[in-house]
């Protein structure tokens, strides 16, 4: 059987965790990452410098932004929530492996 090894630093050292059933640290990540503010913001700032009106920028920035968010909710549901958890020992950084 081949053993585990921790896709950060390859380590063997590697134990199972519990399933956390609080997801909401995930869903704030999210949100902290794909914004829609921050991407209407971006798409502001590319459409001035383009020579585009900078409102059509913002509305396609949070576009992205919010289809990224169903998206990420979407797989994080599918594949993410049924993976068994693990944390490294000598790295101390939590993964998950899908099955």
């Amino acid at each position: 059987m081949a053993t585990l090894r921790c896709p950060y630093c390859n380590s063997e050292q590697v134990v199972f965790t519990e399933q956390q059933t609080n997801n909401f640290q995930y869903f704030e990540r999210i949100i902290d990452t794909f914004s829609p503010l921050s991407f209407a913001s971006l798409g502001f700032k590319l459409a001035k410098a383009a020579a585009i009106p900078p409102y059509i920028g913002g509305l396609i920035g949070v576009l992205v932004g919010g289809t990224l968010i169903l998206v990420s909710q979407h797989y994080f549901y599918r594949y993410y929530r049924g993976a068994q958890h693990y944390r490294c020992l000598h790295c101390q950084c939590d993964f998950a492996v899908a099955n």
